[in-house]
Parts: structure tokens; C-alpha cells; sequence
């Protein structure tokens, strides 16, 4: 994948798996959303159809997001809240 928009799709997709291997590991209960869980969803219906995103959205409960800012804390990343 020599292509700049394939290099840039391909780092957005590993940051969803990290960040789901995060929370998974972390036991925090979590949801994707957004255009990554359209994509998905899409993507069961028509490969050909799914687009993608540059960001990842997360869905956390409010009780969660100590657990889940110190288990993303785990892969350096952030979470904003």
C-alpha cells in the first residue's frame, strides 16, 4: 500500500483494533459508533458501499471513563473528554 489514502485508511483501522484490544483487555464496556459502525453495518449489505472515516468514536458511560482512560493510558493514547 504505496498510496498515501491507503496508508491513511489503514492507520485510522489499526487505531479502532488497538483501541478496542484496549478496552477489551481493560474489561470496559463500550460501543463503536459513528462512521466506522456504519461502515460495518454497510458493509454487510454492500462491500462496494462501505466508506470510511478519519476518526474513531467510542461510546463510553459516564461510570467508565476512569476504566477506560487508564486502559487506552495502556497504548499511550488519550481520552478526551
Amino acid at each position: 500500500m504505496s498510496d498515501p489514502i491507503f496508508r491513511a485508511i489503514a492507520m485510522v483501522r489499526d487505531r479502532l483494533i488497538r483501541v478496542v484490544d484496549l478496552l477489551q483487555a481493560g474489561d470496559v464496556p463500550f460501543a463503536v459508533c459513528g462512521g466506522w459502525a456504519v461502515a460495518g453495518w454497510v458493509a454487510t449489505i454492500d462491500e462496494d458501499a462501505t466508506r470510511t472515516t478519519k476518526n474513531v468514536d467510542i461510546l463510553l458511560r459516564r461510570e467508565d471513563l476512569d476504566r477506560a482512560s487508564e486502559a487506552l493510558a495502556v497504548g499511550d493514547f488519550t481520552l478526551l473528554r
